[in-house]
């Protein structure tokens, strides 16, 4: 569902300061409803940053959420048939916000998949009502859900109080989205570490912010240090610096993030192995992988971040992360922790997963109990999944999935021009490290089962 008129007219107001030499944004200065756009980020599910941003252009050729727009793709090219169920596909294209209700309160919001309602069972009565956030969703009482009910807001929004900051008072915003609240000496501060003596050479730009620009600033949040120069700057848009972008080769997650780890959930993957490269030429996965792979598209940026330790790799989102945390508590309008870390509900969750998820409770609605969506009536054995059971697929190193079928085998070993020779078979367990290795490797490389095996050593 397409977002209202109303707010494709509407507009956030900020001031740049713009270091006229090198045509480049030195900091914003803005008010709570810009500073609610940029914390929303971090509540949108992988699967909904895809959706908004795939067709923006990038400026530049860049490894960073390749692959995870290659499994996106991946789930609109393959046929229901796969999926336990059709809205299992729907879900993964177009998963639910966990704050979706505080998100009602922007002024500006990318997520345009019915934001604000969720649907309710035809067969209502006093006694029964099933309610589920997809309309082609089959209840268990064999109704379907056409009834269309609208979230309830946690609270009303003012001149003082947004969806997640309240206040009067402005913030300021370096290029690298690290923000303070607005005072001479935070100012000061930032011209000195950017080595700026010359004031002269500061000039102000009001610009204002709508969907569009709220869309490329998503973008370039995840693939560029200096997203405010390259969305707002004329002579910048749409053009990526080398010089800014994160270090292009993978960099694993750091010891202390998997040393420890214990998992409930252990997923076992073959790979074809080239022994000449020690790289993964494609993957035989089953559906308890393709299930773990696509349940990354139902995980918030926060959530992830928050899973690698602070540590995603994709351009600014490290520092909006920290800056929850830095933020006055009094200033915001939920705990900062639920902010960070907004969840999964139970109903979205993998069957078996081995990251450590937080759980999201669910919101509370008057004689309505929500139900999972991936329900199949007669085959509750299977309730969980997104993948129908018993199937496997190929996936190639870029995260790029086909059901598996020996035609498609063979074309990748064609494609690849790799004697059988040189064809190795390997079958590694994938546990909660490896699984975070995986999660940061499709975020940050072209080659994500590779480099997320090799981060701990497993392949030989």
């Amino acid at each position: 569902m397409a977002s209202s008129d109303e707010e494709k007219g509407t507009t956030v107001g900020l001031k740049l300061l713009v270091d006229k030499k090198r045509n480049k944004v030195v900091a914003a200065e803005a008010n709570k409803d810009f500073v609610d756009i940029l914390l929303s980020f971090l509540t949108l599910p992988l699967g909904t940053i895809v959706r908004a941003t795939k067709d923006q252009p990038a400026g530049m050729d860049t490894s960073l959420m390749r692959c995870m727009y290659n499994l996106y793709e991946s789930v609109e090219n393959l046929s229901t048939d796969n999926f336990l169920t059709e809205t299992c596909k729907t879900i993964l294209l177009n998963p639910r916000n966990p704050l979706a209700e505080h998100c009602m309160n922007l002024k500006l919001n990318v997520d345009d998949y019915y934001p604000d309602s969720y649907f309710q069972c035809s067969n209502w009565s006093n006694h029964h009502c099933y309610s589920c956030d997809y309309s082609e969703a089959k209840c268990s009482c064999r109704g379907t859900f056409t009834k269309q009910n609208f979230l309830n807001r946690p609270h009303s929004t003012d001149d003082y109080q947004g969806a997640f900051v309240k206040g009067k008072m402005t913030f300021l915003i370096s290029d690298d989205l690290k923000v303070t609240t607005n005072s001479p000496s935070h100012l000061v501060q930032l011209f000195s570490n950017l080595g700026l003596d010359d004031v002269n050479q500061i000039t102000e730009i009001s610009v204002a912010a709508g969907l569009e620009e709220v869309s490329r600033l998503l973008k370039y949040l995840l693939i560029s240090k200096s997203p405010l120069t390259d969305v707002f700057l004329p002579y910048k848009k749409g053009k990526v610096d080398n010089t800014i972008l994160p270090e292009p080769n993978y960099i694993p997650p750091s010891l202390p993030e998997v040393q420890g780890k214990t998992s409930t959930s252990k997923l076992s993957l073959k790979i074809i192995l080239r022994k000449s490269t020690n790289s993964v030429l494609f993957a035989e996965a089953s559906d308890d992988v393709v299930d773990f792979l696509f349940s990354f598209f139902t995980l918030p940026l926060g959530s992830v971040v928050k899973l690698l330790d602070g540590n995603s790799g994709l351009g600014c989102v490290d520092n909006l992360f920290r800056d929850v945390n830095s933020l006055d508590k009094e200033w915001l309008t939920i705990p900062p922790e639920k902010l960070l870390d907004a969840g999964v509900k139970d109903r979205y969750k993998c069957l078996k997963q081995p990251l450590r998820i937080q759980d999201r409770q669910e919101m509370y609605y008057y004689y309505s109990q929500f139900v999972d969506p991936r329900y199949l009536p007669g085959q509750e054995k299977y309730s969980g999944r997104f993948i129908k059971p018993h199937s496997s697929f190929v996936a190639s190193d870029d995260l790029t999935l086909t059901p598996l079928s020996s035609a498609s085998s063979i074309g990748f070993l064609k494609e690849h021009k790799v004697p059988i020779s040189d064809i190795e078979e390997q079958v590694i367990v994938v546990g909660e490290a490896e699984a975070l290795c995986i999660l940061k490797a499709s975020l940050t490389s072209d080659s994500a089962i590779t480099d997320g095996l090799k981060g701990l050593n497993s392949l030989l």
